[in-house]
């Protein structure tokens, strides 16, 4: 996992996976668990348990990216903005 931004409260990573897509998919099926369908058909989701976490991916590719923020609002608002 590489840290691509990161202060005392809040970081945005990126793990590089093989099947990133699939294995998304399949964690997000978990208990509790909220997906969100954003444009260009970028998966992300989160826990309920845990919602200040998100993680997404984007088709074709090999880089999941986990946004961490304290505030809900924020966290998924990391990966709902457009590059």
């Amino acid at each position: 996992m590489v840290s691509v931004w990161e202060s005392s409260c809040r970081s945005v990573d990126a793990v590089t996976k093989i099947r990133l897509i699939t294995d998304l998919r399949r964690a997000a099926r978990g208990p509790g668990s909220v997906v969100l369908e954003l444009p260009h058909g970028t998966l992300a989701y989160y826990d309920r348990t845990r919602p200040t976490r998100v993680f997404s991916a984007d088709p074709g590719s090999h880089e999941e990216v986990e946004a961490y923020y304290p505030c809900v609002t924020v966290a998924k608002g990391l990966v709902e903005a457009e590059p």
